[in-house]
């Protein structure tokens, strides 16, 4: 959810059909959560098992990420020596710290911090939260009542290891398919046992050692997209029409095999199913030609909303708390508690946007920190 810039060849060209996968990840993510704590449904039976299902777009997140880091840096020879390293690094601390950081103060001086022994658990944990490394602790943060900071210490951890990543793809380019497939293995393989074995309560949705082959798995697809986009011929509307329409059937298959599976476990085997389509989608949206999709894609007010997805997802622990506080007051219908609750998350993710993360990114150019 983080955004990227999103080029391809030079500053002049974007490809702007990726930010629609964005926007609608983070809607996905942010009706997971209001079906997760206050049990929202739509009533239509499709539509509700994809929300509850809406873990699933972590995967497309991890992918994209890796995706379109790619397609910003692996066309040329960048990262390849300590100094332009260091630049990305900076780039990505700046990008995600300033806004993460200033919400995750708000959870604990705001609304958790006490003299109690919650008090002082939250006292211990903050600096493992503040450097983003909470993620190799199993559920820690859960503790402070923040339970999105899990995918921010993931993907700061992605980032880390990025340019090594790079090099090694770039270095062995021709074996790219072969990438493709072992990680795509590699990931199934560990969801199974995640799965199957689920008494013993293997620490995987939020291990960022296991999302480490969906992250590349998307920057071998960024190579391939680069390198082969006019020998497989993967694009325009009616592949992603098809595609979408392959995931309906790919899920009510999922769901009769899977049958007894509980609630979580069956999100994450249909996960496993649905990553081929997901590479053939993130493929198919890129190499979109057509013009009105292409208007559609660069008009402002999308280029802006792909812009506040990473806060936008931030955001989401204050709006369940201030949407909580109103349902204890007043009675909401369904769609009452949708509106609310995006108008909230919607707001407050434009405010932590415009106040902290571009003011952010201009003190950083300012002072020449990148």
């Amino acid at each position: 959810m983080n955004k990227d810039s999103i080029k391809v060849a030079s500053n002049k060209n974007y490809i702007f059909s990726l930010e629609l996968i964005r926007i609608i990840c983070a809607l996905l993510v942010f009706l997971f959560h209001l079906n997760l704590q206050f049990g929202f449904k739509t009533n239509k039976d499709i539509l509700d098992k994809v929300i509850t299902s809406g873990n699933f777009t972590m995967t497309i997140f991890f992918m994209l990420s890796g995706f379109v880091l790619f397609i910003q840096y692996g066309r040329n020879n960048s990262l390849t020596d300590f100094k332009s390293i260091v630049c990305f690094y900076k780039k990505r601390i700046i990008s995600i710290w300033p806004a993460y950081c200033f919400v995750l103060i708000f959870y604990y001086f705001g609304t958790n911090y006490n003299l109690t022994d919650s008090g002082i658990k939250n006292f211990i944990l903050f600096p493992a939260e503040f450097l983003g490394i909470q993620c190799f602790f199993q559920d820690i943060h859960r503790f402070s009542g923040n339970d999105l900071t899990w995918f921010i210490s993931v993907l700061l951890f992605l980032y880390l290891l990025y340019p090594f990543f790079q090099f090694l793809i770039k270095k062995y380019e021709k074996y790219r398919y072969f990438f493709a497939i072992g990680c795509y293995l590699l990931s199934g393989y560990i969801v199974l046992i995640y799965v199957f074995f689920r008494d013993a309560k293997i620490f995987y949705y939020n291990n960022p050692i296991y999302r480490v082959p969906e992250f590349v798995l998307g920057i071998v697809l960024g190579q391939i997209f680069m390198k082969d986009r006019s020998k497989i011929h993967i694009g325009g509307k009616s592949a992603v029409f098809i595609t979408l329409l392959i995931w309906v059937g790919v899920y009510k298959l999922t769901e009769v095999i899977f049958i007894n599976i509980p609630f979580g476990y069956m999100a994450l085997t249909f996960d496993i199913i649905l990553i081929p389509f997901i590479a053939v989608l993130l493929l198919a949206v890129a190499n979109i030609k057509n013009k009105y999709v292409q208007v559609f894609c660069r008009h402002k007010i999308i280029t802006y909303l792909g812009s506040i997805t990473f806060t936008f997802y931030l955001t989401q622990g204050i709006m369940i708390r201030i949407l909580r506080i109103l349902l204890e007051k007043f009675v909401f219908s369904s769609i009452e508690m949708l509106i609310s609750g995006f108008l909230i998350n919607l707001f407050l993710a434009i405010a932590l946007y415009e106040l902290v993360q571009k003011n952010a990114k201009k003190l950083a150019i300012k002072y020449h920190f990148i």
